[in-house]
């Protein structure tokens, strides 16, 4: 039984502190609440890719409104996104193209590779997920945690019986 407990120590001990930032404050979300928001910032990471480059601040505010206009046009879902003409930029189209495939993932239920989907992302796409990247990979970390105390747990009460 000792044996249990200092596994479950180290276990928890080989956490990086971050992995319980944030937490303590607000469950850890699950898989249905990480879909959720995924499509809720959906949008926005695409608006972030069709976004046209601007300079000025006027020209930054004009272009952000273009691209949230364009990603409400433009479907992710369209199978022949990978054939489409490419947009202005060689990283509008590869963030584009690396979005089309993360709904996909998250639809299948595999957020693990929605993330890898989305650290592909580059520019101020990559910054829109970073935070809903972070906030799943934590709780999948936390997670995968759990299923190792749950799997000890079953261990220790086989060896009982």
């Amino acid at each position: 039984m000792a044996d249990a407990g200092v596994f479950v120590t180290k276990l928890m001990k080989s956490l990086p502190a971050e992995a319980f930032a944030g937490f303590s404050e607000v469950p850890v979300p699950l898989e249905p609440e990480l879909r959720r928001s995924f499509h809720d910032r959906l949008g926005v990471i695409a608006a972030c890719a069709l976004t046209p480059p601007a300079e000025s601040l006027l020209g930054r505010l004009t272009a952000r409104l273009i691209g949230r206009v364009l990603a409400t046009l433009y479907s992710l879902h369209a199978p022949s996104i990978r054939d489409a003409v490419p947009p202005a930029s060689k990283a509008a189209h590869r963030n584009l193209t690396t979005l089309a495939r993360a709904p996909d993932c998250v639809e299948r239920g595999d957020l693990r590779a929605a993330v890898g989907v989305l650290e592909a992302l580059t520019g101020d796409c990559r910054e829109q997920a970073a935070a809903w990247v972070a906030e799943t990979r934590r709780a999948l970390l936390l997670q995968q945690t759990l299923r190792a105390v749950q799997a000890k747990a079953h261990c220790l009460n086989a060896s009982l019986l």
